[in-house]
Parts: structure tokens; sequence; C-alpha cells
């Protein structure tokens, strides 16, 4: 459950990638993501670095999916 919560804020290949990284939703603390830098991931205390570039739209993607797309 847990896990497709936090896949549903993610589009395309950077949900896909997520998935693939992330071993253990249920350990994970935090995820980081800046325009231009790669994905980072928080899990029992250890970062992970996912080279993954983020983009402005899928900035734009994951805070219109948390908003549950309000306008």
């Amino acid at each position: 459950m847990l896990k497709n919560q936090i896949l549903s804020l993610f589009h395309g290949k950077l949900r896909f990638a997520i998935e693939a990284a992330i071993d253990d939703f249920d350990n994970l603390q935090e995820i980081r993501i800046r325009v231009g830098q790669p994905v980072i991931f928080v899990q029992k205390a250890e970062e992970t670095l996912l080279y993954e570039q983020i983009t402005l739209k899928d900035i734009k993607n994951v805070v219109e999916a948390a908003c549950g797309y309000s306008g």
C-alpha cells in the first residue's frame, strides 16, 4: 500500500527508476528531488543516489500529484 502511494507521485521513467532502486519502501525515510540533480533517497539512514536527472516538469508532476491535482 505504502509503495503504491509513493509511486503514484512519480511519472514515466522516473517512477520506474525509483521503483527499481528502492528495495524496501517500509524503511524509506526521504526522497529528495531537485531540478538538474540526481534523485537521492534515504533508507535506514543511508543515502543512495539515483542517476536520473530531474526536470522542472518532474517537480511539477510530483507537486500536482501530491496536491491531488487541485488548482
